[in-house]
């Protein structure tokens, strides 16, 4: 029998909806967390790809009499789907030409609409893929009788649309509409010139596929699982961040001051799988730098800038705050490998993403409010002072500028600054899952930081006085376990020389008479001076017992066992 089975909850971070994160043990519900992040975020997908959270932009992507417009229509819940619910609507034209729409603003990208649907005493439905009045997009009628796509028709400038429909059973198709968008209000809309025909689940997602159908509501707490590096996923828990770069992806817009130099816009594929990469070429005088002012910036703060960047001609970009003389950091593009350091800058970090793209980041205390930060082109390491080819230069995408010692997940911006709110994690009422006289509590984490600050992985019963506690220290290389019963600490073991930046399996194991720490493979630590166990648990958070020093970082795997496993176990259990 594999450990595992002896586990009475197990999350290894895969299925999640809206407000949920499914847990592998046990399967019945019971054991699924509840997940609060009261915004969108973005993640990388298991494609390698940057994508806004939930993918489907589209809100109260079933429930079509909420946000949905109509016009000249009606819709009618409670009908027979596809998917053999009665989730399905009845859409029927009411008089002249009958629309049923969303608008959503969105950026130079390639985008996808799409729909499930079955004729009812019409065979025809049209997709419109549009902006206002139809001065762009196009438009595709499907019919769903024979299943076919008929003629696209492109409005203004707009071409290279296409459209699909699929078959997936009963009479009903996905059908969907694919084109490159432009930076403003665009619609989806679904239109009917007669009669009424079932729809369900409608979507819209960046890439040029309709991906998997993600249902939403408000698309609010969605958790992340994400695939940064490859790999298996892991459930991506962030504090709250605001990105103060504005048009962090348009470095052709004029908020962004250029100097000997020019912006190509949307010119290769980007880290998120779209031609929304730009591209900066020196084209006079002795360096080519992007410029642009702090927004917000509290002096004597930590700061953050970061960029994905690629190379265009030239090997090396660097990152400045304020002008000459100030703290750069560069960075190796062809190498994928941090270079020089100078003036103050805390730390530098460069990050494969894949396809020749690297995030940038430098960390610095900033020195004032109004202080420039600079992303500039370099052909060399350490040098910003060289005559421009006038064709070479290097590719930018996701600017980004945080208050914080690291770069949290990207945070997209156009004109405002964009605040991704902090994620939560929790599941209360499993007192049948926890034991308080013996147990094991097992976490496989990598922490944002080494040090810095507390953070929290726990079972308890809501307050500081029961609880068990795995604690990624603000001491660097610190991992730390507590035990408290009744309001006593009654057990506290402590692990000094390991980086919480390294991927970590961590145990900690109590019974009456002693409370052990395992990580990465090894016994760390062991107090037998036990005075008690916890008593009343009955719930496990990604945070301290009573909610505070929330866990920032990534875990790949979560699990409680009632038993207190033995050293062979935890051994086998916690080795890399």
């Amino acid at each position: 029998m594999s450990l595992i089975d002896e586990a009475s909850l197990v999350q290894i971070p895969s299925g999640y909806k809206e407000d949920k994160l499914y847990s592998i043990i046990p399967s019945d519900g019971s054991g699924d967390f509840n997940f609060s992040r009261a915004s969108t975020a973005t993640r990388v997908n298991s494609e390698g790809l940057i994508e806004e959270v939930p993918c489907n932009l589209v809100e109260q992507s079933n429930t079509f009499n909420t946000t949905w417009q109509k016009q000249n229509s009606s819709v009618l819940s409670g009908q027979s789907g596809y998917d053999g619910t009665n989730n399905a609507w009845l859409f029927s034209w009411t008089s002249s030409t009958a629309f049923l729409y969303q608008p959503k603003n969105l950026n130079v990208a390639s985008n996808t609409i799409s729909v499930y649907a079955k004729q009812g005493t019409s065979s025809s439905i049209r997709l419109d893929f549009v902006t206002g009045s139809f001065v762009k997009g196009a438009s595709c009628t499907f019919d769903l009788s024979s299943g076919t796509a008929g003629s696209i028709v492109h409005y203004g400038a707009s071409s290279g649309f296409s459209a699909t429909i699929n078959s997936v059973g009963d009479g009903w198709y996905r059908i969907s509409l694919t084109g490159t968008t432009s930076s403003e209000t665009w619609y989806h809309e679904l239109v009917l010139t007669s009669g009424n025909v079932y729809i369900q689940d409608a979507q819209l997602v960046s890439g040029s596929t309709a991906k998997p159908y993600f249902p939403t509501t408000d698309r609010l707490n969605v958790p992340r699982i994400d695939y940064t590096g490859g790999g298996c996923g892991s459930l991506l828990l962030e504090k709250q961040s605001t990105n103060l770069k504005l048009y962090s992806e348009q470095f052709d817009n004029g908020y962004w001051a250029k100097f000997d130099c020019s912006i190509t816009a949307n010119d290769t594929t980007s880290p998120d799988g779209t031609t929304n990469g730009d591209k900066i070429v020196g084209t006079a005088g002795t360096f080519a730098p992007v410029i642009s002012r702090n927004s917000g910036a509290t002096a004597g703060a930590a700061y953050t800038l970061s960029v994905f960047a690629k190379k265009g001609g030239y090997s090396f970009i660097y990152l400045k705050e304020g002008s000459v003389g100030n703290g750069t950091a560069w960075f190796d593009l062809e190498n994928g490998v941090v270079g020089t350091k100078q003036n103050g800058i805390t730390s530098s970090k460069i990050t494969d993403y894949g396809q020749d793209w690297y995030r940038c980041e430098m960390t610095f205390n900033q020195s004032g409010t109004t202080n420039r930060t600079r992303i500039g082109v370099s052909n060399v390491d350490a040098v910003e002072s060289f005559i421009n080819n006038g064709t070479s230069g290097a590719y930018l995408y996701g600017a980004q500028f945080e208050q914080g010692s690291y770069a949290t997940s990207y945070i997209p911006t156009s004109g405002s600054t964009v605040t991704r709110l902090a994620d939560s994690a929790s599941k209360t009422g499993i007192s049948s899952l926890i034991n308080d006289s013996e147990g094991t509590l097992f976490a496989e984490v990598k922490a944002f930081t080494n040090g810095g600050t507390s953070r929290r992985i726990s079972i308890g019963d809501g307050s500081t006085g029961n609880r068990v506690s795995i604690e990624i220290d603000e001491d660097a290389d610190t991992i730390k376990g507590f035990m408290s019963s009744g309001g006593t600490l009654v057990g506290s073991v402590v692990f000094i020389g390991i980086d919480q930046t390294d991927n970590l399996k961590i145990a900690l194991t109590y019974t009456a008479s002693a409370f052990s720490l395992f990580i990465n493979g090894v016994k760390r630590d062991n107090d037998t001076s036990i005075a008690g166990t916890p008593i009343g648990l009955d719930r496990l958070f990604y945070s301290s017992a009573a909610g505070s020093l929330p866990f920032e970082g990534k875990c790949q795997n979560l699990m409680i066992f009632p038993t207190a496993l033995t050293d062979t176990e935890l051994e086998t259990l916690t080795t890399l």
